[in-house]
């Protein structure tokens, strides 16, 4: 049996430790970070007006999570400067972690139930608001260009 192995037996009660997100340290497996990430997104865009306020604080935390994150899945945390592309920051919410302790840090434990809710909530959530947020303007954005359509063919009728 490993190290490994024995610190997670159940036979040996885990010490519990409260996950601290607020530090650089320690990993974030992939229900975790889905679910914090996205509320990293969603805050700001729940305030409206005010969102701006709360950015900096979500945009530290944002980058907080994905260096975590890549600790989990066992890369470098510079590989946070690539993940502002994308498609290339999407994989972290795919790529299952070490489930084992790795160079970055003991296995991250499993998520709770709220967590795991939320992980699937969250993104939902988001997505219906943006595609809401899209509606409402959508309206506005046909009139417009249906103003500038009429206008180009008076223009090329006169």
């Amino acid at each position: 049996m490993t190290e490994s192995e024995l610190l997670r037996s159940p036979d040996i009660p885990l010490k519990e430790t409260k996950p601290q997100f607020y530090q650089l340290k320690g990993r974030l497996n992939r229900t975790e970070f889905a679910c914090w990430a996205t509320a990293c997104l969603l805050l700001p865009n729940l305030l409206g007006e005010f969102g701006f306020l709360v950015m900096p604080i979500t945009f530290f935390f944002y980058v907080l999570f994905i260096v975590k994150r890549l600790r989990d899945i066992g890369f470098s945390p510079w590989l946070v400067l690539i993940a502002w592309i994308p498609v290339l920051n999407f994989p972290l919410c795919l790529a299952p972690g070490d489930t084992v302790d790795n160079r970055f840090g003991d296995a991250p434990f499993p998520s709770s139930s709220i967590i795991k809710v939320m992980s699937v909530l969250l993104p939902v959530v988001y997505s219906l608001l943006m595609f809401v947020s899209l509606m409402s303007v959508l309206p506005e954005f046909t009139e417009t260009y249906q103003q500038y359509e009429a206008k180009a063919e008076s223009k090329l009728a006169g």
